[in-house]
């Protein structure tokens, strides 16, 4: 099996619901909250990886940010969470859910944000990045020590 396949099979089903939804708060009732964290978690480094923290956050899966530190955290990525967390400070308190809010309050700070994001974006592609599966082994395996591939399966 490859790195990731497992992860994949927790949150795939969450990533259908959500966009037939289009509102976490809609689907939070039918999935587990660490199928829901370990779903941001893994948008979280995805759009980082491929456009730094401001296409993270200008996207709708940034609202979910609060949600992927929990995921980082429980994956034993505590770095990553701390990145993401300074990351979440440049939009200020509370962390703007709304996509809008977070597009404005990140250009508010545009100069500021963009330096910080860039050195984030550096320190956050050491730890997890497509090369090393690092994201992925660590995905897999809390997948099994939380039981959620087993749920998964009784539920097919």
């Amino acid at each position: 099996m490859k790195p990731g396949e497992l992860m994949f099979q927790v949150v795939e089903p969450v990533g259908e619901a959500l966009a037939k939804a289009g509102d976490v708060e809609k689907i939070r009732t039918r999935f587990k909250p660490a199928q829901i964290n370990l779903f941001a978690a893994y948008w979280c480094q995805a759009e980082v990886l491929n456009g730094g923290f401001e296409q993270y956050f200008e996207n709708p899966d940034g609202r979910l940010a609060p949600e992927a530190v929990r995921g980082f955290k429980a994956m034993g990525l505590p770095k990553a969470a701390r990145l993401l967390q300074k990351a979440m400070k440049c939009l200020g308190k509370p962390f703007p859910r709304d996509g809008d809010d977070r597009w404005e309050r990140m250009y508010e700070r545009s100069d500021k944000s963009r330096k910080l994001f860039d050195h984030l974006f550096n320190e956050f592609t050491g730890i997890t990045n497509w090369k090393t599966k690092r994201f992925e082994r660590a995905a897999d395996k809390y997948v099994v020590a939380s039981g959620l591939y087993l749920r998964q399966s009784k539920e097919k």
